[in-house]
Parts: C-alpha cells; structure tokens; sequence
C-alpha cells in the first residue's frame, strides 16, 4: 500500500500565497537538501519538477516532501534493484524540466539532477520557464534544449514571480550557472550550489563570479553597513578636523608673517630717525657761512648716513658671497 501524501505543487504553493524571495529561497534549500540525500545514496532523480515537491503545512512552517523516483538512475548499477524498463530510443524526461544530455542521450550524472534544479529555480523566482516548449514539435524542443541559451530570470518577460531587482545579480549568475549546457560547466554537484545560494544569502560573494576586489568590496559593505557607516564617519570627522587644524596653522602662519614685516619696517623707520636725530647737532653751524644748521639739511644728512649704512651692508654681502664662492 501506498502511502497517501498531501501537499501543494511547489510553483502552485508559492503562487497560491503569493511569497516574497525569501520564503521562496527557503523552499528551494528545502529542494536541495533532499536531493542531495538522495545523490548521497548514489540516487540520480532525473525528473525534478514541481509536481513531484510537494508543500505541506506543519507547525514549524512550510515543508517540502520530494516525490516519484520512478525513472531515478543508480550510479551504482552493480546495486541490485528494478531498473524501469522502456522501448529502444525512447527517453526518460519531462521535456519542459529535461536536461540537454537527457535531450541528446548522453550519459545521465548528478550534473542533470543540478541542471533541472537550474530551471525549478528559475520558475521559482521568475514565475516562468526558461522556455515556452508548448505547441512546439520533439525536435523543435529538442534544438531549443541543446542550442538556445534563456535569458536572465531577472529579464524574463510574463512571468509572476518575485520583483526582477531582486533576482538581478547574484542570483541571475547562480541560476544561469544551472543552466549551462554542458554538464562540467554547471556547479560540480547540488551541494555547491547550495552553498553558494547560503553564500548569497548571508550576503557574502559567490562562487559563480568572479572573484573581483570591486565585487568583494561592494558585498563586504552590504554585510557590514554598520560598521562601514561608522568607519566613514569617524574618517570624515578625522578629515574635517585635520583640514580646520591646517587652515588655522596657515592663518595663524600669514598673521606672524605680517607681524614680522610690520616689525621690520618700524626697525627701519626707528633707525632712520635715530640716524637722523642723533648724529645731527641742531645748534652746530654748516661750517661754510657760520649760519645755523637748518632741519631740512639735517634731515638730508641723516638720509644719506642712512643710505650710506645700507649700502656698506649690501657691500659686506656681497663680499661674503664672492668669498664663498671658489
């Protein structure tokens, strides 16, 4: 006797209560973990579609039950089970979900069980299909699974699910990753790509792109906002303090520099009338008529002892520099 599970088509679900990605991402975790069970017992599924996951309620939230191993493949073919028996040149697939190997009748490995997982998520986050196989011709499907490369789910036209710039980025390139046409390019098994989907979801860079410094620093701040904001902060403040500390230095520099020049020029105007005041007798006569010193041929004198001194100053200097020159 079969036993009787109950439950909602995984898509159905997620349509039906309209949830955001995250409860989505939950769901599809939930995919993953039990289809890595499964590989863990050397159990290819190979025919991975909502129908076959199915999503009940329980008191700790949503759960999903993976179902229908009837065309499962074993690695191991020296295990002794029931292998389905099927007509020459018929295939073992769900069109819409086959991957391209199943499509051409290559060898069936863990990387098809990653590919079909490829296209739940991608129906999964974008509401649609990779492809619209439906009206189409076996060997229309056929060319279309081996040749043609779906657009982004972020880009995907029709579809019902979560908002696009949610998907954009990361998730687009762990999806796209799944999809690939050859099997060695996809994740090397489901548990990669489980950990890389945990990557994305604790914020940190994936695994599927490449690993540039302007990547990992943008995914750095994204974790780390707090911590960054405040960073930022205490640099402005460093900053502002360091340029108001060199204005101020500058201001106060031009200040003492004024200073210093009004000083000289009083020092000069101090010995001019010194000069001019001191080695001049206002009662001594000009020596030639007898007459009485006027002020303005003192002034003259005490002008020219001025220049006099200056020039024997300018003279000294210039000695010293054709003596310091050899």
């Amino acid at each position: 006797v079969m036993e009787h599970v109950g439950g909602v088509p995984l898509t159905t679900y997620a349509e039906d209560h309209d949830l955001g990605l995250d409860a989505r991402l939950d769901l599809l975790t939930q995919v993953l973990e039990a289809v890595q069970a499964a590989h863990r017992q050397l159990v290819v599924h190979r025919d991975l579609k909502p129908s076959n996951m199915l999503v009940s309620e329980t008191e700790s939230g949503p759960q999903v039950k993976l179902l229908d191993f009837g065309i499962a493949k074993l690695l191991d073919a020296s295990l002794p089970v029931t292998q389905p028996q099927t007509r020459t040149g018929q295939h073992l697939m769900t069109p819409a979900y086959a991957a391209p190997e199943q499509v051409a009748g290559d060898e069936i490995t863990t990387a098809t069980d990653v590919y079909q997982l490829g296209v739940l998520a991608y129906e999964l986050l974008a509401g649609i299909r990779p492809f619209e196989l439906s009206g189409k011709s076996l060997t229309e499907i056929e060319q279309i699974l081996l040749d043609t490369v779906p657009r982004d789910p972020s880009e995907a036209d029709g579809g019902d699910g979560v908002d696009p710039s949610q998907i954009r980025g990361d998730l687009d390139t762990i999806v796209m990753k799944a999809l690939r046409k050859e099997p060695g390019r996809r994740y090397r098994s489901v548990e990669a790509l489980a950990a890389d989907l945990a990557r994305y979801w604790a914020g940190e860079p994936v695994e599927a792109r490449p690993a540039t410094f302007r990547y990992r620093a943008r995914k750095f701040v994204s974790r780390n906002r707090t911590v960054v904001g405040v960073s930022a902060l205490v640099v402005l403040l460093g900053l502002a303090y360091a340029v108001t500390v060199t204005v101020q230095a500058n201001r106060l520099a031009a200040q003492r520099d004024r200073a210093r020049t009004q000083a000289a020029k009083a020092e000069q105007v101090s010995d001019f009338l010194v000069n001019l005041v001191g080695d001049t007798d206002p009662y001594a006569t000009d020596g030639a008529g007898g007459e009485e010193l006027r002020a303005s041929t003192g002034m003259d004198r005490g002008r020219e002892r001025h220049d006099e001194r200056h020039q024997t100053e300018r003279d000294e200097r210039a000695d010293q520099c054709h003596l310091a020159v050899p």
